[in-house]
C-alpha cells in the first residue's frame, strides 16, 4: 500500500487542492451521516411535543439545511476531482511512455504498440481512479462507521454491539476470496489487453483486409484471442459472484435479527420507538459501508496489479548513455562489425568501411543483410546489439550520447516517412533548432520537388492530417527530405530514398544528394541504379 500511495502521490502536482478535495469530501460525509440520530431525536420530539406541526417543519428544515450543506461541499469535492484524476492518470502515463521510449533496441524486436497503449491505459486511469476514491472513500467511510456506532451505543450498547459483530461477519468474504481474486483478475487483465491489441490491429489494416479479401482470417484472430479472454473473465466474475453471495446471505440475516432485538428493546422500554429509525438508518450505513470496504478491497487487488506492471516496465532497465558530444563530424569508421539484433540471429558480420565528408555512399544487398540496420548502427542506436569498432571523428560510438548525437549531428531519411499530425509548416520544422523563415521553408520546397504545393496559398498552414494522408507517398517522401535538409546535420542517411518518386522527381532528388554532400557525409540504402551510379563508393552487404 505504501508503494502505491507513494507513486499516485509522486504523480499529483496540485497538492493544495488535493487536500481541499480531502478535506470536503470528509466534510460532506460528516454532516451526511449525522442524518439517521438527528431524524431518530426529531421523531422522539415530535411524539413528546403538543405541537406536532411545528415540530416537524423544524425537523425537516434542520435536516434539509444539513443535506444541502453536505451536497455543496460534495459538488465542490467533485469538481476538484476532475482534474486531479485527469492530472494524475497523465502523469503515470507520461512517465511509463517516456521510459519505453529510452528502453533498449532489443526491447522492441516483438513490441506491439496496440498491447502497449491498452496496458497503460489500463494501469494508468487503474491506478489514479483507486488512489482518489480509495483516499476519500476509506475515510468517508470511516467516518460513516465511527458516527453509526457511538450513535448506536447511544441508544443501545446490546443493539450497537449486534450491528457491529453482524456487519463485520461479512468481512470473512473478502479474506476468503482475495488471493483468488487478485490472481485471476491478473490473468483476466492481460488477456484483456491483448485481445485489444488484435482487434485494433483488425481496424487498422482495414485496407489491407479488404484488398486481399481475408475477412475470414481477421475473424477467426479475434475468435482465437477471445477464446482466452472468455474463460479468464468468467473465472474472474465466478469469484467475485461468490464473494458478494456470502456478504448478501450474512447481511440479510443479520438485518433481520437486528430489526428483531431492536423492537425487543422498544417493548421493553429501554429505547424510544423513534430510535428504530435511528438503528435502521445505522445499520443500513454499516452495511453500506461494509459493501464499500469489500468493494474497495476487490479495487485494491486490481490497483495492486496495476502498480505491479508499471513497477516491472519502470524497473527494466533503460538503454546505456554517453557522455561525449561530437560536432561537424568528417570521418566515420567502422572495424569488424558483427550484429546480433537477436540472441542466435547475425544481421550481418565482420563489416569494415569508410565514410568520410564530401562523398556520397551507397549500401546494396539482398533482403535482410542488415542495410538499414548498419544505418541506424551507425546514428548511436543498438547500443549492446553489436561488437566490433565503430567511431567518430576517432571517438567510440558508445562514449558518445546518442541523443545529442541524432539530435545535431543525424538526419535520416526513413522509407516509410512518418508525418506528425499538424500543419506541412509543422512537419518540415519539426527537427529544426530555431524558427525558419517562410522564404527558407519555401524555398526548400521547391529544392525538393514541392512546386506544385508551395504554389498553394497559405501552403504551409495547410492540415496534412493524421498520418499525412493529404499527401501522396511521394510528396510524403519530398517532405522527409526537405525536413532533413533544413535541420542541416553533419551526416544525413538516406533509406531507399527513390522508392515512391517519379522519373523527374528522382533526378531532382540526384541533385540535391549532389549539393548535399559538399559539406556533409551522405549514404544512402538503395535498389535504384540510377542512384547508386551517381554514388561515389557503395558498399556490399551480403
Amino acid at each position: 500500500m505504501r508503494a502505491l500511495i507513494a507513486a499516485c502521490w509522486s504523480s499529483i502536482d496540485d497538492h493544495g487542492g488535493f487536500v481541499r478535495y480531502l478535506l470536503l469530501s470528509l466534510f460532506a460525509a460528516l454532516l451526511g451521516n449525522l442524518t439517521p440520530l438527528l431524524a431518530g431525536l426529531m421523531i422522539n420530539m415530535t411524539l413528546a411535543s403538543g405541537d406536532v406541526v411545528r415540530s416537524i417543519a423544524l425537523a425537516g428544515a434542520v435536516l434539509a439545511a444539513l443535506c444541502c450543506v453536505s451536497n455543496l461541499c460534495s459538488y465542490k469535492a467533485v469538481l476538484l476531482y476532475t482534474y486531479l484524476q485527469a492530472d494524475s492518470s497523465f502523469e503515470l502515463d507520461l512517465r511509463a511512455t517516456g521510459h519505453i521510449q529510452h528502453l533498449p533496441h532489443r526491447f522492441f524486436n516483438d513490441f506491439d504498440p496496440s498491447y502497449w497503449r491498452k496496458r497503460l491505459d489500463d494501469d494508468t486511469n487503474g491506478l489514479s481512479l483507486f488512489f482518489l476514491q480509495a483516499l476519500t472513500g476509506v475515510g468517508e467511510n470511516v467516518i460513516a462507521v465511527a458516527i453509526a456506532a457511538v450513535s448506536l451505543f447511544m441508544v443501545s450498547p446490546l443493539v450497537c454491539i449486534l450491528c457491529l459483530v453482524s456487519t463485520a461477519a461479512s468481512n470473512l468474504s473478502y479474506r476468503i476470496f482475495s488471493e483468488k481474486f487478485a490472481k485471476s483478475q491478473q490473468a483476466f487483465v492481460e488477456e484483456m489487453a491483448r485481445y485489444s491489441a488484435i482487434a485494433l490491429w483488425q481496424l487498422a489494416k482495414i485496407p489491407f483486409i479488404r484488398r486481399n479479401v481475408l475477412f475470414e482470417r481477421s475473424a477467426d484472430e479475434m475468435r482465437r484471442s477471445y477464446s482466452a479472454v472468455r474463460p479468464a473473465m468468467y473465472k474472474t466474475n465466478c469469484i467475485a459472484a461468490r464473494m458478494t453471495l456470502f456478504a448478501d446471505v450474512t447481511r440479510s440475516l443479520s438485518l433481520a435479527i437486528v430489526l428483531i432485538v431492536a423492537a425487543v428493546e422498544v417493548a421493553s422500554g429501554h429505547i424510544e420507538a423513534g430510535f428504530v429509525a435511528t438503528v435502521y438508518g445505522y445499520f443500513a450505513t454499516l452495511v453500506t459501508s461494509m459493501e464499500y470496504f469489500l468493494k474497495v478491497g476487490r479495487e485494491y487487488q486490481q490497483a495492486k496489479v496495476n502498480l505491479g506492471r508499471l513497477t516491472e516496465l519502470w524497473e527494466r532497465k533503460v538503454e546505456d548513455v554517453g557522455e561525449a558530444c561530437v560536432r561537424g563530424i568528417k570521418t566515420v569508421r567502422m572495424r569488424d562489425v558483427t550484429c546480433e539484433l537477436e540472441a542466435g540471429r547475425i544481421t550481418f558480420d565482420g563489416v569494415s568501411a569508410t565514410f568520410a565528408k564530401g562523398r556520397l555512399y551507397g549500401i546494396v544487398g539482398p533482403n535482410g543483410s542488415g542495410k538499414s540496420t548498419l544505418m541506424t548502427l551507425l546514428s548511436g542506436d543498438l547500443r549492446g546489439c553489436w561488437t566490433g569498432e565503430v567511431t567518430l571523428d576517432g571517438t567510440p560510438i558508445d562514449d558518445i550520447d546518442q541523443y545529442d548525437l541524432r539530435t545535431h549531428e543525424i538526419g535520416y531519411v526513413e522509407q516509410d516517412s512518418v508525418m506528425i499530425r499538424g500543419t506541412l509548416r509543422d512537419n518540415l520544422t519539426l527537427l529544426c533548432d530555431g524558427p525558419v523563415s517562410d522564404e527558407r521553408l519555401l524555398d526548400v520546397m521547391r529544392e525538393v520537388g514541392l512546386d506544385a504545393i508551395a504554389k498553394v496559398p497559405d501552403a504551409l498552414g495547410m492540415q496534412l492530417g493524421e498520418g499525412g494522408r493529404q499527401l501522396s507517398g511521394g510528396e510524403g517522401q519530398k517532405v522527409a527530405i526537405a525536413r532533413v535538409i533544413l535541420k542541416d546535420p553533419g551526416v544525413v542517411f538516406l533509406d531507399e530514398p527513390t522508392s515512391a518518386l517519379d522519373e523527374g522527381s528522382r533526378e531532382r532528388l540526384l541533385a540535391v544528394l549532389d549539393d548535399l554532400k559538399r559539406s556533409r557525409i551522405v549514404i544512402t540504402v538503395s535498389h535504384d541504379p540510377e542512384l547508386l551510379a551517381a554514388c561515389d563508393e557503395v558498399l556490399q552487404m551480403s
